[in-house]
């Protein structure tokens, strides 16, 4: 097994002290601001409630008390191996590891033939993939944007850990077919 990624650690722009502030504000955020959410997550609500999360259905807000979620980062492992298709290209997730990787959607690529930026076609996402696939240096990839079919090509172009959110039951359903007939 093959775990990609430079060595991290090592750039530090900002002091401790700095880091503590930004952290005691994104607590207060969460604490006190909350975020919104969308519908159709009565369940994912239903296990954060259960976790101590405070959910306003009519606000339509999650907030998170700092002592809940210095309680579940205690929790969290020290690293996390997210498993790439062909077991070559899997990603070692911790402190000092850092990894580059591709976002966005493409949803315009530039024609080399008109030098014109276009609407990306599955054949520009499929090419795309089997680029990114061969650049030494990235160690994910996501552009195939929110279409299945986009996803489905960018799937079957590359063996890199290829993120995905997943939002519902048929979406889990979806990638797990898509990902298993690669």
């Amino acid at each position: 097994m093959s775990y990609r990624g430079l060595s991290g650690g090592i750039y530090k722009p900002l002091s401790e002290k700095d880091v503590e502030t930004i952290h005691e504000a994104s607590l207060n955020i969460l604490e006190k601001t909350g975020f919104t959410y969308e519908s159709g997550l009565a369940s994912t609500l239903a296990l954060l409630e259960n976790a101590g999360a405070i959910v306003d259905r009519k606000a339509d807000r999650i907030y998170f008390l700092r002592d809940l979620i210095r309680e579940q980062a205690a929790k969290a492992p020290a690293q996390v191996i997210l498993y790439s298709r062909d077991g070559q290209n899997d990603l070692k997730l911790s402190e000092d590891r850092v990894h580059l990787g591709t976002g966005g959607a493409a949803i315009k690529v530039l024609d080399l033939a008109t030098e014109e930026p276009r609407p990306s076609t599955l054949d520009d996402l499929y090419q795309l993939g089997r680029l990114v696939d061969r650049l030494e240096n990235i160690q994910g990839v996501d552009i195939g944007g929110e279409a299945k079919s986009g996803k489905e090509a960018l799937l079957r172009s590359s063996t890199q850990v290829t993120p995905e959110g997943l939002s519902n039951d048929e979406t889990v359903g979806y990638n797990i077919i898509v990902r298993a007939c690669r």
